[in-house]
Parts: C-alpha cells; structure tokens; sequence
C-alpha cells in the first residue's frame, strides 16, 4: 500500500478560513495565506522538523491581524478573547496530537497546542491551559492586547443586533491552518482560530475537539474551516482522510465530497465549511462552499495562492 505513494514529495498547503470577502479583503488575505504557507516551506524544504513547519506557519497568521486568530481573534458575547489551537502529526504509523481549548491572553495559541505534544495529554483547557502555558514559558498579554479594529467592529455590530432584538448573525472569516509533508517521511496539520464571533463563553469548536478539523495519515493530511459544530459532527476531517485511503490519487474528489456532500448530510442542516487536503505524493485538493483563501506548494516549484469558490482556484 505505501508503495503507491512513492515517491515522497515535500510540501505544504495552507488556508485562511471559510468566509464572505469582499473585494478589498482578498488580496491581504491571499497575500497573508501566502506568507503563512512561505513561513513553514522554509523550514520544512530546508529538513526541519514537521512540528517547526507547524508552528511557523501557524505563528504567522496568528500575529496576522487579518486572520480569525491570535492577534486578530474575534470574541465572545463578553467581549472576551477564547481561543483554540490544534495540533496533528505522524510520524510513519505514529500519531500525535496537542489541543488547547477557551484559551484567554494568549498571542500564540499555537504554541500551547504544539507544547501539549511534550507530555502524554492530548488537550487542556480553560484557565488551567493557560497556567500550562504560564508554566512552558509561552508569553501572556492581556485581552485588550488582542482587539483589532477590524474584530471590535464586527462585535459591535452584533451586540448592537442583539441588544434590538435581532438575530446576531456573526459574520467574518473563520479558523486558519495548514499541513506540512516533511522530508524526514512525517506529515502534519494545525488550525487556530478565535471561534466564532459573538460565541457563548466557554464554547468549545472543532480545533477542542480532536480529529475533526484536522486529521493526518501517513499517506495525507486534511484540515477544515467553517461551521466548528457541523465539522465536529461529520467528524469531517477523519472521513476525508479515510476516504483519501480508498481515492489514492484523486484528493479533489476527496475534498469536492467533503463539502458538498458529506458536511451537511451529517449536519443535518446547509453549513459552511471548507477544507485543504496535501497527500504524501504531491496532489491538493480544495473545496468551499463559500470563499476561502488557499496557498500551496509542491517541493521547491512555485507557490499557487488565491482564492477559492467551489474547487475552482481564481489566483492572486
């Protein structure tokens, strides 16, 4: 079986998360998907470890005011910063994974899910994660430090829908991530995201949740952004990957059944999502059923970015 996935071809694939652009956000948010993607190929084509792929790439969105995540996390209904990091990774049959979840003063959360792999837990949350972080030596800020313009606006808005007695109706991008295929024969994936905007406190989504939004295999890796709760239950990425095992060579398919079909059968209901797939012999795939940045690239060809509608890729 592993035969049919020589030979094994480095890379990387990243996304900027499941949204509504409008026109003049695109190119920040295709150029920053694309700065994120660079951030973990110079680590990973130069024989670094997956992980370090991982957390550079991550790092970049997150302190990317442009991106649902750590420095431009939206908040919850209190106004305060929550956020959530995975972490994926195998090595040959070997897997392990390191969440964090109802993160609060945190710029990187990334970081915590990546220091969750050093020790035998898979996920830590709430007020102890950030004493674990506290005591992995990962800075601290305090939630002010983690308010943009751009999140502050968007919360506003929906307080002040709420206070009318209106639907909130939470807009904006969601949850960023990526994975790498490193040259050391290991794969692995990451998402961080601050939620959903005007989440209730305490809300747990897909990246506090396992192999939902990311998920690795030896033979490839799947990462989602979208709706946290229907993601959780198509236990989306899990089901993808599953299925890359018995569509080899064809991860668009894989990908196109992810969102289109898959999601909301499991769901119930229509729900937005999105997901990137990179298999261990160089193939992509990518489908939205809104728009959602993407950048890729291949050993040391040329990065492809832009944004995506359906599966069709409109390049930046």
């Amino acid at each position: 079986m592993r035969q049919s996935y020589y030979p094994w071809i480095p890379g990387g694939i990243t996304h900027g998360g499941v949204g509504a652009y409008d026109l003049k956000e695109i190119p920040a948010a295709v150029g920053g998907t694309g700065q994120a993607l660079s951030a973990g190929m110079e680590i990973n084509m130069g024989g670094g470890d997956v992980v370090d792929s991982l957390l550079a790439s991550g790092i970049s969105f997150e302190d990317n005011p442009d991106f649902n995540c750590g420095k431009g996390c939206y908040r919850n209904k209190r106004g305060i910063v929550q956020a959530e990091a995975v972490v994926m990774v195998a090595r040959g049959m070997v897997k392990q994974m390191g969440l964090v979840t109802i993160l609060e003063k945190t710029p990187n959360p990334i970081r915590v899910a990546a220091a969750v792999l050093q020790t035998d837990q898979i996920g830590i949350g709430g007020p102890d994660a950030r004493r674990f972080a506290d005591r992995m030596g990962i800075p601290r800020c305090r939630n002010r430090d983690l308010l943009t313009p751009r999140s502050t606006a968007i919360w506003r808005e929906c307080r002040r829908r709420q206070r009318q007695g209106q639907d909130p109706e939470p807009k904006g991008s969601d949850t960023a991530g990526g994975g790498f295929i490193a040259q050391n024969f290991s794969i692995g994936g990451f998402n961080t995201t601050g939620g959903l905007n005007f989440k209730e406190p305490g809300r747990i989504g897909d990246c506090g949740q396992g192999s939902t939004g990311v998920y690795v295999e030896w033979y490839g890796v799947a990462i989602a952004s979208g709706d946290g709760e229907a993601i959780v239950l198509a236990t989306l990425c899990k089901d993808a990957i599953v299925r890359l095992g018995q569509m080899r060579d064809n991860p668009m398919e894989v990908a196109r059944w992810a969102i289109f079909s898959h999601l909301s059968e499991n769901a119930g209901r229509m729900a937005s999502g999105g997901i990137i797939i990179l298999t261990a012999h160089g193939k992509v795939g990518y489908a939205t059923n809104q728009q959602m940045p993407v950048a890729y690239q291949i050993a040391d060809g040329p990065i492809v970015k832009g944004m995506v509608s359906g599966t069709i890729l409109e390049e930046f």
